[in-house]
């Protein structure tokens, strides 16, 4: 057998004003299934009874419209700012914004107190991209 779209649900990871997270919805490439995100959220809905599920999209990648047809309200005004990671162009390797939080980086002896984040990460030779920002939606 096969998977060709999986949805999978948590406890909020970023948000305390819901019961549960619908953390990823994926579909196997090329492939197309008609009311399948439907099908697996009425599935939980109907097995779970959550009182309220939240979910985010990414802005460079989707435009939410599943979500919307699920029953998902956009929450207004509170929309995600862009987030950022770290890129070394010499290694090619990225990091988070997690992993370059300014105690950590100091911990690791990579700045100096009084440093920025950027400041520390800058002198190390990383650049700073950003992505396009995320959707915040809320079903109740």
């Amino acid at each position: 057998q096969e998977i060709y779209t999986v949805m999978t649900f948590g406890h909020p990871r970023f948000s305390s004003d819901a019961e549960y997270e619908l953390i990823r919805l994926c579909y196997k490439p090329g492939v197309s299934i008609v009311g399948g995100a439907q099908k697996l959220f009425s599935y939980f809905i109907k097995n779970y009874s959550p009182s309220s599920i939240v979910t985010y999209t990414d802005l460079a990648k989707f435009n939410g419209n599943v979500y919307l047809s699920l029953g998902f309200k956009l929450v207004n005004g509170d929309n995600v700012k862009p987030n950022y990671i770290w890129f070394n162009p010499v290694t090619g390797k990225t990091l988070s914004r997690y992993q370059c939080q300014k105690h950590k980086l100091l911990e690791a002896g990579l700045g100096e107190y009084g440093s920025t984040e950027d400041d520390i990460m800058r002198n190390t030779g990383h650049l700073k991209i950003y992505d396009a920002g995320q959707l915040k939606f809320l079903y109740t």
